[in-house]
């Protein structure tokens, strides 16, 4: 579409003479799907101009070196709105659901291991993801999901936070690159056969193995051991990274899918509990018993494993 139609679209859209179907959005953004005579096109409406035109810049830096993300039909910064390509809803999560193909994951490991090698990204966030964060995601797990949720006592903190520096330690200790930050199965939609990669505002620099666990341990996906043995292959061989640093993704792995899931069941209890979406508590046993596996196999964090064992049994109040 041409930057005409584009404001054609938003004269029809005003007018109200289009059929319009809200979608989910984040606290300070609004996604509505408007139907066309050509198609359906996406508007994205962002309270702050700053962080629309953000978007703007970082959609098209990332297009600029063939990441596949929706295309840009126009931006409006006034009305503070952008049209987007409307990939569909197929999300990888709802693809292996409905038909049990993990083909595209193969796809998807190869566009994420290109992600990493990127620079000089227009629009990323400039503040990188760092030890601290780590630790702040610990603190964010201890808070929604293990006092709020699990109903621990606060300085349950107190028995497990060393353990957390030392899960993060290792996390920490592992190749850079640039980040998506939420690589995961309801982020990557499948559009006309092709992958298409959403939500990429908390994109920066960070560890490389934080998003290959956030796809492989993903709670929404139960992905066969052996699958998950060839994805981290061809991510590693799609990987530009030198010899002593794939292995270092692989010795990392286990930790890094500690810091990632605790960090999704974080998130699962505070949109559960704090934004009533309660939909997400269904992914809290998945998710426990994923840190549970993990726990097992670095067989250092007994502190974590006890109260992830008693937490296991306190989340079953909720029925899910």
């Amino acid at each position: 579409m041409s930057a005409i139609d584009f404001n054609k679209i938003l004269m029809l859209f005003e007018s109200g003479r289009l059929e319009v179907v809200d979608l989910w959005g984040g606290s300070d953004r609004a996604f509505r799907r408007i139907f066309l005579p050509e198609g359906s096109v996406i508007l994205l409406f962002q309270r702050q101009t700053v962080e629309l035109l953000r978007y703007f810049e970082l959609l098209k830096s990332l297009s600029e070196q063939s990441i596949p993300v929706p295309k840009i039909f126009g931006i409006d910064a006034a009305r503070r709105v952008m049209a987007l390509e409307d990939a569909g809803d197929m999300s990888l999560y709802l693809w292996v659901n409905s038909t049990s193909d993990f083909s595209p994951y193969f796809e998807a490991v190869d566009i994420l291991a290109r992600i990493h090698e990127l620079t000089a990204v227009r629009g990323a966030s400039t503040q990188p993801f760092e030890f601290v964060d780590l630790i702040n995601e610990s603190h964010y797990f201890t808070r929604h999901f293990l006092v709020r949720l699990c109903e621990f006592s606060p300085d349950v903190l107190d028995y497990i936070e060393d353990e957390f520096y030392g899960i993060a330690t290792e996390v920490a200790d592992s190749p850079r690159g640039f980040m998506h930050r939420d690589y995961q199965s309801q982020n990557i939609l499948i559009a006309r056969g092709k992958i298409v990669v959403i939500d990429f505002q908390s994109a920066r620099d960070g560890f490389r193995v934080y998003d290959l666990v956030s796809l492989l341990e993903d709670p929404y996906v139960s992905i066969p051991e052996r699958m998950k043995f060839l994805l981290i292959r061809a991510y590693l061989d799609s990987s530009a990274l030198a010899k002593d640093e794939k292995q270092r993704i692989i010795e990392v792995y286990p930790y890094a899918a500690l810091q990632r899931l605790m960090q999704a069941t974080a998130a699962y209890s505070y949109l559960s509990l704090e934004k009533g979406k309660r939909w997400f508590l269904k992914f809290l046993p998945v998710a426990v018993e994923r840190i549970r596996f993990w726990l097992d196999e670095t067989g250092r964090f007994p502190g974590l494993a006890r109260v992830i064992d008693e937490s296991a049994e306190r989340i079953k109040k909720f029925r899910l």
